[in-house]
């Protein structure tokens, strides 16, 4: 019935703009910068620019030197930008959440499963939410846009 679906939604149990958070959740990895083979200067950029401020808050926050709040890992298919990520959390013990663009792309919502999907990264803090293949994003957007602008 509606009524039992909106008291489902309200729980958070059914709700449409979560399904791609939902799916998207992971434990903390196991994989450490040690098991990044074959890039140690990437290593060595991710441990500077992530793990060390996320284990060093306190010498930041008494710095006045805020950590990132974002780190963009790009490079060709197979180059193990995944794995970097990964071991980034597994470094400090984040929650981890993976999403493909092709995910989101297929979503009738895509900034509501955006949304939820940070929502509960946010919730589940420190955490670090990995948008893979987002460039499937942009044939979802532009598709839209194009299909939109003809009716």
């Amino acid at each position: 019935s509606a009524t039992k679906r909106k008291a489902e939604e309200d729980e958070g149990l059914s709700s449409p703009s979560t399904v791609v958070a939902e799916r998207a959740r992971r434990d903390p990895p196991t994989e450490r910068l040690g098991d990044v083979v074959g890039a140690p200067a990437a290593a060595t950029q991710a441990y500077e620019a992530a793990v060390e401020p996320m284990r060093e808050r306190a010498l930041y926050a008494e710095l006045g030197v805020d950590g990132p709040r974002a780190v963009l890992i790009h490079g060709p298919t197979g180059c193990g930008k995944t794995l970097l990520a990964r071991a980034v959390c597994g470094e400090v013990g984040a929650a981890y959440f993976e999403v493909s663009g092709a995910d989101l792309a297929s979503c009738a919502d895509v900034d509501g499963e955006t949304r939820a999907l940070f929502a509960k990264a946010l919730a589940a803090a420190p955490a670090m939410v990995l948008l893979d293949d987002v460039d499937a994003l942009w044939g979802a957007s532009s598709s839209a846009t194009s299909s939109s602008s003809s009716s």
